[in-house]
């Protein structure tokens, strides 16, 4: 077949295709585009064209769910159009923009969102920050950022685009109304992700408030019980020195001592009230050494009963400006994860410590346990991370985040020769502020 029978004859295959598409015959068209692609493949002169019939075929393709089969196409055009009409030019920019669809429509968006961004440089160094072409590419951005959960970056996107169609085209116009109502979805999603998250955040409050107080009543368990059995030693001695005519001085000893322990499991019971009602917003002058001697009486019993040596160091009074429930709470979660991780371990231990420098003051929680493997160190105070095989993965992340609204950190360390080291720090005040 001659040269100029095979180039009309393509002329034909692609206004077929062209009314098979009008029609939304996406097949056909294909088809048709292709047919012509074939009968121009090869011809010189005729590059531009066959690579308009590639584009035609993958986009329709891409339609059709054919990802693959679009994507190779639209590779071969690059690959055609590059050559002969050089790397920037709007026929590039197109087809790098109709690549990036495909990866969308695939669920590939991190390789969309990186077309995207190259077609959008492109489309500005040809066409200027102005044109219509360059709304589309920052509409396509918005979209990817919006799937991707950037709400800010798809905000600032959609903004761009409206500012530019607005001065080309009224608000009727197709492109117009899309990026509009792509805009108005992109609000409502985030206004809906704004009361979820309050909900969520909430009840993830409460959810970790009732592990800490059960923590605490564990603890607390541990502590009534040696009260309790004092108590009881010293009644019963009581009433066998009743039998046998008690002296006045024998019972005021034996009372005197119920008395101090029923005054003991008063002081028990009134810390366990004042931190379930306690006040978690006041700020004020806190003593680290305090709270660390505050929760060492709930853990110290039940670490005894779990075989574990609890170790203290304390440095010279090193105060911060926080709030006293929360750090007990920190301390909370870091020594009951301790406690949890040295299950099965022999000689287990503890090590409580509080340090302070020129401008810092802190905590340190370790253990010789296994520790923490690097490949979840990463994401250790990230939600609903866990290592443990129940935990719910939101201790951690509630601990850094209340330690970053006193304006402090946490940070993880591995212990040598081997198990885990929590290490807080926060802003140092003087004892008397």
């Amino acid at each position: 077949m001659n040269l100029n029978k095979r180039v009309r004859l393509a002329d034909e295959k692609f206004e077929a295709g062209e009314k098979a598409r009008d029609l939304l015959k996406y097949q056909e068209a294909a088809d048709n585009f292709l047919e012509a692609a074939e009968l121009l493949k090869g011809i010189k002169g005729k590059e531009a064209d066959y690579a308009a019939c590639l584009s035609n075929a993958a986009n329709r393709l891409h339609a059709l769910g054919f990802y693959d089969k679009a994507r190779y196409l639209l590779e071969q055009t690059m690959l055609i159009q590059k050559k002969f009409f050089g790397y920037a030019h709007p026929h590039v920019a197109n087809s790098l923009n109709n690549l990036a669809a495909v990866y969308h429509s695939q669920g590939n968006y991190k390789q969309a969102e990186q077309l995207y961004e190259k077609a959008l440089a492109m489309r500005e160094k040809i066409l200027g920050f102005e044109h219509p072409d360059i709304a589309s590419s920052l509409n396509n951005l918005a979209k990817i950022y919006q799937i991707q959960g950037n709400t800010e970056k798809a905000k600032e996107y959609y903004q761009r685009a409206q500012a530019i169609i607005n001065k080309v085209f009224d608000e009727n116009h197709p492109t117009a109304k899309m990026i509009a109502e792509n805009y108005l979805e992109l609000q409502q999603e985030v206004e809906e992700l704004r009361k979820r998250d309050i909900e969520q955040r909430v009840a993830l409050e409460e959810a970790k408030k009732l592990e800490y107080l059960s923590y605490m009543a564990t603890g607390i368990a541990h502590n009534i019980n040696n009260p309790v059995g004092i108590i009881q030693l010293a009644a019963q001695r009581g009433l066998r020195e009743l039998e046998k005519g008690m002296s006045v001085e024998k019972g005021q000893e034996i009372f005197q001592r119920i008395l101090r322990q029923a005054n003991r499991l008063d002081d028990i019971i009134q810390n366990f009230r004042d931190y379930t009602n306690g006040n978690r917003k006041n700020i004020e002058n806190v003593e680290l050494n305090k709270v660390v001697e505050h929760i060492k009486g709930y853990f110290e019993n039940q670490l005894e009963a779990h075989k574990i040596k609890l170790h203290i160091e304390l440095a010279e009074n090193p105060y911060t400006q926080a709030n006293n429930f929360v750090l007990q709470e920190v301390l909370i979660n870091l020594i009951s994860n301790a406690r949890e991780a040295l299950e099965n371990i022999p000689d287990a231990s503890i090590l409580i410590k509080t340090w302070q420098t020129a401008e810092k003051v802190g905590f340190i929680v370790e253990d010789n346990g296994v520790g923490i493997p690097e490949e979840q160190q990463k994401s250790l105070f990230s939600p609903f991370h866990s290592t443990k095989a129940h935990g719910t993965g939101l201790g951690l992340h509630f601990t850094q985040k209340a330690l970053m609204e006193l304006h402090g950190t946490i940070r993880y360390e591995n212990r040598i020769p081997n198990g885990a080291c929590f290490i807080i720090e926060l802003p140092r005040t003087g004892e008397s502020v």
